[in-house]
């Protein structure tokens, strides 16, 4: 079998390009570009600066797509600071969100829908002077056109808790049941989509993935693991949003003998264990139950 590699030129251009993509430093001018990256006054190297009120509008330059599509990795925001994101080529267009609607350091993506015809993004920031975070940095790419569509964790067994943000918490070999729903705030707008019209792929962290609206996994490890659910309809326009749903699976205790115990046992001798945790942290629910048992041995 013939294995054909790529020229060295092509490989130095391609790292060239890697190396090179540009960000944009969020300060009220208009991009053009459906790559690179967009980020705060501070870039890469610093926090914002206080009292900013800013505007900048993205917009498609049609070489890999038609409608902006933003792709956070976190936002870190002081209270009072202000980002957020409307669906059109000015501050008046209809409004899609603020990072304020997302979990805090959490990822989550901003793309203009399919109603929106010039495909424009446009992003406004105002920070007071009170203290400043460290900003964002998204990835700009272009997309084809698309209706919204939010991926909805209905329910699960067991339950989060607490219900939006926390974990669910089983034991090694346990199972958990998901059931999620999407929501489609823009269908009938240019195309009609439904969750009968579209796949759902979930993720559950350790490897594994498993189709459709319901699902059961169960976890044989411990570990923490996060579950996601992708959403795709008909056009292959997928949610824009992370369930980012927190899974914990308790370790094995851990099991010592302590006290005065003896060196060894004759037979018919009877030795008496009792258990005890040892150290007790309000935070987790820890029971011990005593039972009582024989058991033979030869020799």
């Amino acid at each position: 079998m013939m294995i054909r590699k790529l020229p060295v030129i092509a490989i130095f251009m391609l790292m060239v390009s890697l190396c090179t993509a540009q960000t944009y430093i969020m300060d009220g001018t208009p991009i053009n570009d459906c790559s690179g990256f967009f980020s705060d006054s501070g870039g890469n190297t610093g926090p914002y600066s206080p009292n900013e009120n800013l505007t900048t509008t993205i917009c498609p330059d049609l070489t890999t797509g038609t409608h902006i599509q933003l792709i956070f990795s976190g936002v870190d925001l002081q209270p009072g600071d202000m980002l957020c994101f409307f669906d059109g080529d000015d501050a008046t267009a209809p409004p899609i969100s603020c990072a304020a609607d997302f979990i805090g350091g959490t990822s989550f993506i901003i793309q203009a829908t399919a109603v929106n015809l010039g495909g424009c993004l446009t992003v406004t920031f105002n920070s007071d002077g009170a203290g400043e975070g460290e900003g964002w940095s998204a990835d700009i790419n272009c997309i084809p056109a698309c209706q919204t569509i939010i991926a909805e964790l209905v329910m699960t067994t067991p339950e989060a808790m607490p219900a939006d943000t926390g974990w669910i918490d089983i034991c090694p070999g346990e199972g958990i049941s998901f059931e999620a729903a999407g929501l489609y705030p823009q269908d009938g707008a240019v195309y009609n989509h439904s969750d009968l019209t579209s796949s759902f792929t979930w993720s559950f962290g350790d490897g594994t993935t498993s189709q459709g609206p319901t699902a059961f996994h169960t976890y044989n490890d411990p570990g923490g693991y996060i579950v996601q659910l992708l959403i795709e309809d008909q056009f292959g326009c997928r949610n824009s949003n992370f369930i980012s749903q927190r899974v914990r699976v308790s370790t094995y205790p851990d099991f010592d003998l302590a006290g005065d115990l003896p060196s060894s046992l004759c037979a018919k001798d009877t030795v008496n264990l009792s258990a005890a945790v040892a150290v007790i942290d309000s935070t987790y629910e820890v029971s011990v139950s005593s039972t009582e048992g024989t058991f033979q041995t030869t020799g």
